[in-house]
């Protein structure tokens, strides 16, 4: 999913049962620029510390994402 199509997901689209639990399968590997905005700046300092372009975007992604899944929860 595209950052972008986040905005278009209702509340409750992700309403979970006590007995319900989400699985969610996101692609890190591509370049999501836009979920850098969303990283705190120790989350930034530890990105930066990656030596390899591809494990920074990874990790760029992966916080990101959670940032904007968690976010839809609350």
């Amino acid at each position: 999913m595209h950052p972008s199509q986040f905005s278009s997901l209702s509340f409750q689209d992700l309403r979970t049962a006590d007995d319900q639990v989400d699985l969610w399968l996101i692609h890190l590997e591509k370049g999501q620029s836009e979920l850098s905005g969303l990283l705190d700046p120790e989350e930034t300092r530890r990105r930066e510390r990656f030596h390899f372009q591809r494990h920074r975007r990874r990790f760029n992604n992966a916080r990101g994402y959670l940032r904007l899944i968690l976010s839809r929860y609350l």
